[in-house]
Parts: structure tokens; C-alpha cells; sequence
């Protein structure tokens, strides 16, 4: 798909990519995040990845945002917007 999009003269394609970990009929990302330690603490259900940790930033640039780069895409949006609930008594 994003072959034919450069194919139509577009000199860039962009991907607007959520940062919160969910699995899919054909992947396991939340699954994976989980078990690779990643998740915000506290937000496990939610499947937030942990921007606070080196590692798990590492962790979502490798597993998230260079597997859509190897497909083409030259840049990502990442965005949450207002997908996130808390648990009353979580705080930050």
C-alpha cells in the first residue's frame, strides 16, 4: 500500500500511530509491553508505554515506530487524545 502511494509522485507519507499498546488480530504489541516491563506504572489496563523510562522509549522505537519506518512511512504522529481513563485513585 504505501508502495503505491510513492508511486503517485508523493515525496513523504505519514502515519498517525496511537502510543498506547493494544493487540490486534495480527499482533500482540500490549502483550509484548507488558512483558517487557514498559507500561506506565499503575496503567497496566490501560497499555500507556512508560515516556519516562529510557528503556521503554527504546523498547516502543523498536517495536512500534521502525516497524511502520521499514514499511516506508517517514515520520509518525503519536497521540493518545481521549482514549485514556484512569482509575479514580491513580495518580501521576
Amino acid at each position: 500500500m504505501i508502495d503505491s502511494i510513492y508511486a503517485n509522485h508523493v515525496d513523504m507519507f505519514g502515519l498517525h500511530i496511537r502510543s498506547i499498546a493494544d493487540n490486534g488480530r495480527h499482533n500482540t504489541f500490549f502483550d509484548d509491553a507488558v512483558r517487557a516491563g514498559v507500561i506506565y506504572p499503575n496503567a497496566e489496563s490501560e497499555g500507556i508505554i512508560n515516556f519516562f523510562d529510557p528503556e521503554a522509549v527504546d523498547w516502543w522505537w523498536k517495536n512500534g515506530v521502525m516497524k511502520v519506518a521499514s514499511m516506508g512511512v517517514k515520520f509518525v504522529k503519536t497521540d493518545c487524545g481521549g482514549s485514556l481513563r484512569f482509575p479514580e485513585n491513580t495518580s501521576f
